[in-house]
């Protein structure tokens, strides 16, 4: 019988959430890769691929406080609809696959390590990921809108989430790309 069968609940939960940690890191290993190597040739930065910088501070965060302000009608918007679908349809109700983790987890530094993993490791690799080699990549070949559309479709369709909340997401990675 394989040993992580044999494991606690909570044991079991903490090596899931460990495991999962080394998948992001391994995940973003690549799209970093790719990012550094069109900044060497650009002779750029990666936070400047990525649209990161400090000398123009006061405007982006008002990018980021008007992204949020356009993102959350839509984002109600498509949950609404996404909501909708879902009842017509008989789709059982969203659900991120890291409650029950989390709620499994035996101990503090588990639980710490999966919410860092689903509040700054997450975020920082889908950023790399879907706005720095995604959207840079779609937006040369398809143009800017289309890029926009499809990147945030991409990043609401990887999220196992649900049919009924994939919709909201594939908004919000919109927005971000927008933003982007």
């Amino acid at each position: 019988r394989p040993r992580l069968l044999s494991l606690s609940a909570g044991s079991h939960a903490a090596v899931l959430v460990v495991l999962e940690f080394c998948a992001y890191l391994v995940g973003a290993a690549v799209p970093i890769a790719v990012l550094i190597g069109i900044a060497r040739r650009k002779r750029a930065s990666i936070g400047e691929e990525l649209g990161w910088n400090t000398h123009r501070l006061g405007k982006n965060l008002l990018y980021g406080v008007g992204g949020y302000a356009i993102a959350l009608p839509l984002l109600l918007l498509a949950q609404g609809i996404g909501g909708f679908a879902g009842a017509r349809l008989h789709l059982s109700a969203p659900s991120n696959p890291a409650l029950p983790l989390l709620a499994g987890a035996s101990s503090f530094w588990v639980q710490a390590m999966l919410v860092g993993l689903a509040t700054v490791a997450a975020p920082l690799t889908e950023e790399f990921l879907f706005r720095g080699v995604f959207y840079n990549a779609a937006k040369l070949r398809v143009g800017v809108w289309p890029a926009i559309i499809l990147t945030g479709l991409i990043f609401g369709f990887v999220h196992p989430v649900g049919i009924a909340a994939m919709l909201p997401l594939a908004t919000l990675g919109g927005v971000f790309a927008w933003m982007a």
